[in-house]
């Protein structure tokens, strides 16, 4: 291709966009893109999309404590007066303090059902179920110590003794015990004394 004719073909679009200038009657050329509009400076300047509102919640969701029911600690019996009329009543009743051997047991058991269903409820809502054994030996502490009460003679030696239905039940029991224990140590000397007559009469048998 020769020089005039490449010159040729790049004027030729210039021509076509003067022609259409004088057909439109515009002063405009358009170029790759619109130069009335301007160009944004510098990346910054460009406006951010909008950002849709957001919800506030709190950073930490607060929930009502669901408190426990407080469980009352039950304690063993704390004896007083009162407690030990109903358990001398009880093992009166069934004769549990002259229990013969190997029937001790069984005897202040029952006393237990009797004391149990004495003693108001409110009284065993907040100790411990009592058993055969506590009652045995509350028992047996209260009948030293009103030995010891008797034996000191409190009455004779000007002290006022503040007597009330306990007190007589004590007496009662303790007489009755006395009495038991009487009969046991005799029943149990005449068995020895049948048990020697018996051996001193065993060899004079034999040389017979």
């Amino acid at each position: 291709m020769s020089v005039h004719e490449e010159a040729s073909s790049l004027l030729s679009p210039l021509r076509k966009l003067l022609f259409a200038k004088h057909i439109l009657g515009t002063t405009r050329i358009p170029f790759l893109f619109d130069m009335a509009t301007p160009l944004p400076s510098s990346p910054e300047s460009v406006p951010n999309p909008p950002v849709p509102a957001t919800i506030q919640t709190p950073s930490t969701v607060t929930s009502t404590p669901t408190t426990t029911p407080k469980t009352t600690k039950k304690t063993r019996i704390r004896f007083s007066a009162a407690w030990d009329l109903f358990l001398l009543k009880a093992i009166s009743a069934v004769d549990a303090h002259n229990a013969s051997h190997g029937k001790t047991q069984p005897r202040f058991e029952e006393a237990l059902q009797i004391f149990c269903a004495a003693v108001p409820d409110s009284w065993l809502a907040n100790v411990t179920a009592p058993s055969w054994k506590t009652l045995n030996d509350r028992f047996k502490k209260i009948i030293s110590e009103h030995r010891k009460a008797v034996n000191c003679n409190a009455v004779a030696s000007g002290i006022i003794e503040v007597r009330g239905e306990r007190e007589p039940l004590l007496d009662d029991l303790i007489l009755e015990i006395d009495e038991f224990e009487e009969r046991r140590r005799t029943e149990r000397d005449e068995r020895t004394d049948t048990l020697c007559e018996y051996e001193l009469a065993e060899p004079e048998r034999l040389t017979l």
